[in-house]
This record gives structure tokens, C-alpha cells and sequence, in this order.
């Protein structure tokens, strides 16, 4: 289980096989490779840099798509959190497969009432989640 003390480098061959070197100068993880490959940095101190650095919610995104299963439930909440966009908040929504129901409740309340297009397919069928 990831949570924010968890040693990067206990991940590394992890992050290395979902994030292979030669994707990664296309993500927003590229500039904090020098972090990464320090013996001492925590999951905890690279998020809490990125936040700092206002790509936090890019951060997020990219954490709970390649890493939500290995997320404790308590650091995964934080990631969920600093999701702000309605759109990023609906896509996770609809692609991430376990989500749980607090889980949803969080990302419903970034855009219930701001996407009434896609809340209306949600609502009718038309727009389907993987999460059945």
C-alpha cells in the first residue's frame, strides 16, 4: 500500500513498468525525476513539492490512473481531493473501475450541477461508467 511515507524508491520498479523513461519526458512527471531517483524522498515529500509547484491536480491525475489500486484509502482520498476540474473529476469518474462510494462522492461533488450534458447521460444511459 502507497501512503505519503512510503519511499519512492520501494515503488520505483512499479512506477518504472507503468511509466516507462521513454513516455516520461511526455508527462508531468518528468521534472521531478532528480526527486525520484533520491534514496530518502517519500511519496508524501513528491506531492507535497508538486503542490507546491501548482500541478498538483495534473499530479492527481496521473497518480490515480496508473497507482489507485496501490493507494492507501486515506492517501488516495488527498488525491481525489485536489481534483478542481469538473471535466477531469467526470473522467475519472467514468474510467476508474473501483472506485468506491465515497470514492464517488467525492468526484460527484467536483461536477454535479457544472456538466448538466453529461449528468443528463449519466442519468439517461447514454454516457456508461466502467465502475458497474
Amino acid at each position: 500500500m502507497i501512503t505519503g511515507d512510503t519511499l519512492f524508491k520501494e515503488t520505483r520498479e512499479m512506477f518504472n513498468a507503468r511509466v516507462p523513461v521513454e513516455e516520461v519526458s511526455c508527462t508531468r512527471f518528468y521534472m521531478w525525476l532528480p526527486e525520484m531517483e533520491k534514496e530518502d524522498t517519500t511519496w508524501g515529500e513528491l506531492s507535497d513539492g508538486i503542490r507546491k509547484q501548482k500541478e498538483c491536480q495534473a499530479w492527481s491525475i496521473s497518480v490515480l490512473k496508473l497507482f489507485y489500486d496501490e493507494l492507501s484509502i486515506d492517501y488516495r482520498k488527498e488525491f481525489l481531493e485536489n481534483i478542481t476540474n469538473p471535466v477531469s473529476a467526470l473522467c475519472l469518474y467514468l474510467r476508474l473501475e473501483h472506485l468506491t462510494d465515497e470514492d464517488d462522492v467525492i468526484l460527484e461533488a467536483k461536477f454535479k450541477g457544472k456538466l448538466p450534458r453529461a449528468e443528463a447521460g449519466l442519468a439517461d444511459g447514454t454516457v456508461v461508467r466502467v465502475k458497474e
